[in-house]
Order: structure tokens, then C-alpha cells, then sequence
């Protein structure tokens, strides 16, 4: 137990004592509830790397994944703004691509969909990762891909230049690069190029929700537009005209 100086008053000696054992206790205290919340923050964490991708499903021949972060998560029109195809969302808020590929590795036998739309790494590069290691994730999560989903498409979307993280533009554009190298030898990638489109004179334009992060209808709408034009140019023409068709008589 710690000591107080011997030349206080003995009432005011007494008063400080029982402060000072008040302040051990509340010490003692925060560090159980510490060790306990982190605990059970470990044990949350591996219970959610034990998961699959939200949103298991069996596919149809029209099927495509939408994997990613927040900015895919929160596409609440995607079924209506990806017609003709069948969408599955599969995106996790605030994934980093280790945590997706890790989720993607606990699917039990998936089915290969007709196509994955991929959109991550924003929130690793914002975490601090660099931009080196964060191109070596998005290739583990390929090399993943390949012994478990074979050929199956992955179109990957550029990072979108928002607001909030604008500071981080020139390691955004440096990952995008090393991605759209990657898709220029890999037959089963293709890169989606929208960060131009997101640009006024040169800054992020009005695309953004308030919080300067994630997308609003506009912003939505060039995801899109991009992505019907890159699933029509790169799937193979029959299939393309097939779900056209299956669309338009549903």
C-alpha cells in the first residue's frame, strides 16, 4: 500500500488515505472491465472470422456477387440499378480485404456465380496499410478465388476519390494502378475505371453522402453505368443476351 507524508493531520491523513484507496480500487476495477471487454472483443472478432460472406445463397445463371466494404454494402438499389442481372449483395461496412478474404474462405462449397463485382482496399490504405501490402491482399484474395471459384470474372472497381480521404488520393491512384497491371495479364480480372467520373475540376464531386464517404444516387449511378458496360464488353455475348431475355419476360 502506498504511504502519505507523516506530517499531515491525522483527520486530514485519514481523509487522504481513503481517497487513495478509492483510486486503487476504480484502477483495479477499469482494468477488470478493460481486460473483459477486450476479451469479449477478441471473442467477437474470431466468432465473425469464423463466418461466410453475408448473404449465402444458391445461384442462378445470371448470378453476380457484390463483394466489398461499405461503399458496396450500402447499395440499397443494386438489384434495380444491375438489371438484368441477380444480385447478391455479399459486402461487409467497414471491410479491410484480409477480413473478406478470410470470410470468403469459410464459404462451404459455394457455387461459382456468373461474375464477382469487387470494390475494397479504400479502408486498408485509411488504416495505414501500404500500398504494397494492400496489392499483396487483393492477390491473396484472387489466388483464393482461383482454387475455389476457378475462372470465375472478378471486376474490380477502382477506389472512388471521396472527400474525407482525399489526403490519401495519391496512394488510392498507386493501388489502382498495380490492380489495373494485374488485370492486363490475368485473364480472370478486369479492372473498372471510375475515379475520373468522381471528379469536378479536378476534387471529388457531388456524389457523396454529408459524411464525405460513401455514395449517394448520383454517385451510385456511375458505379453502375460502369459496370453494365464492363459485365456487357467481358461476359460472353450469349449469356449477356440470355439474361436480357430471362429480364425482360420475368
Amino acid at each position: 500500500m502506498p504511504t502519505l507524508p507523516g506530517k499531515l493531520p491525522s483527520a486530514l491523513r485519514e481523509v487522504a488515505m481513503t481517497l487513495l484507496k478509492a483510486v486503487i480500487a476504480l484502477g483495479v476495477f477499469g482494468a477488470i472491465i478493460f481486460g473483459w471487454g477486450y476479451g469479449k472483443a477478441r471473442e467477437q472478432q474470431a466468432f465473425t472470422n469464423s463466418l461466410p460472406l453475408p448473404n449465402e445463397v444458391r445461384q442462378d445463371q445470371c448470378a453476380v456477387w457484390f463483394v466489398g466494404s461499405s461503399t458496396m454494402a450500402r447499395w440499397t438499389s443494386l438489384q434495380q440499378d444491375m438489371m438484368p442481372w441477380t444480385t447478391h449483395n455479399r459486402a461487409i461496412g467497414g471491410a479491410t480485404l484480409s477480413e473478406l478474404t478470410t470470410r470468403f474462405l469459410n464459404e462451404r462449397n459455394p457455387q461459382p456465380p456468373r461474375a464477382i463485382v469487387f470494390y475494397a482496399g479504400e479502408n486498408d490504405l485509411a488504416f495505414g496499410v501500404s500500398v504494397g501490402a494492400t496489392a499483396a491482399a487483393f492477390a491473396d484474395f484472387m489466388a483464393y478465388k482461383r482454387k475455389r471459384l476457378g475462372t470465375t470474372p472478378v471486376f474490380f472497381v477502382s477506389v472512388k476519390p471521396s472527400p474525407t480521404r482525399w489526403a490519401l488520393a495519391d496512394k488510392q491512384a498507386a493501388f489502382d494502378a498495380i490492380v489495373q497491371e494485374m488485370a492486363a495479364h490475368d485473364s480472370d480480372l478486369t479492372y473498372v475505371d471510375v475515379r475520373d467520373r468522381f471528379l469536378v475540376n479536378d476534387r471529388p464531386g457531388p456524389f457523396y453522402e454529408v459524411d464525405g464517404l460513401h455514395l449517394n444516387d448520383a454517385g451510385y449511378a456511375i458505379f453502375s453505368t460502369a459496370l453494365h458496360r464492363a459485365l456487357a464488353a467481358d461476359l460472353p455475348a450469349p449469356l449477356v443476351r440470355r439474361c436480357q431475355r430471362e429480364s425482360t419476360h420475368s
